[in-house]
């Protein structure tokens, strides 16, 4: 109905659909407390290639802490920004020593007797 608000936990189902003409909007807001569910879901995400995240929360984390001298954010808050923003940093360089490793490994392989 019209002005109506659905709030969505992490974690529930939800879905929607369209019967003829209508105007739907999302709006999707967080809390600090909402990281950890967003970490926890990306992570499912990439485990299962089931999906691609709508919006990654590394891109939500590093867009806040880009911009967060403009937000009027508590200080935890602003604690919780950079736990997280370390976190994305730890996990993209493992990441990349993961991807370099197995180049590496498979660039070996690609070798003919004779080219070390």
């Amino acid at each position: 109905m019209p002005g109506e608000y659905i709030l969505t936990f992490p974690g529930s189902y939800h879905a929607g659909f369209s019967t003829g003409i209508n105007i739907g909007e999302a709006v999707n807001f967080v809390s600090r407390s909402w990281f950890d569910f967003g970490f926890k879901c990306q992570e499912i995400y990439r485990k299962t290639r089931e999906k691609i995240p709508v919006m990654p929360i590394d891109w939500l984390i590093i867009e806040n802490i880009i911009n967060v001298g403009r937000a009027e954010l508590d200080y935890e808050t602003k604690v919780k920004l950079r736990e997280s923003f370390a976190q994305i940093l730890k996990e993209e360089r493992s990441s990349r020593e993961q991807l370099e490793r197995t180049l590496k490994s498979h660039a070996r392989s690609l070798l003919l007797p004779g080219q070390d």
